[in-house]
């Protein structure tokens, strides 16, 4: 087991292989979704980093290897006007629809 501090407490991660087969994999879900909306969105990933303020290599973290932080996941589909629902898996569709006035 694996020890970590927060806020002055220990906690126990459970980290056996079951659970490190499903973080890894999660984590290239995550990454093969925010490729694909951005891709979508006609962004590079250049653009995308300098909006996000973050390193363009850690930025192509998020797409190969590692999820996106929460934190940064609202600015990323504002930015790319990406589908929250496509991120979480509940839809097949990257990009919002486009909203039109009658």
């Amino acid at each position: 087991m694996h020890n970590s501090l927060h806020s002055g407490k220990m906690y126990l991660v459970n980290t056996s292989p079951e659970n490190l087969a499903l973080k890894r994999a999660f984590n290239a879900l995550m990454a093969d979704r925010t490729q694909t909306v951005r891709k979508a969105s006609g962004r590079t990933a250049k653009e995308t980093a300098i909006h996000l303020r973050v390193k363009l290599d850690t930025y192509y973290r998020y797409e190969s290897k590692i999820a996106m932080p929460v934190y940064l996941i609202p600015r990323f589909l504002v930015f790319t006007e990406g589908n929250p629902a496509y991120m979480m898996g509940f839809s097949k569709e990257p990009r919002q629809a486009s909203l039109t006035t009658v």
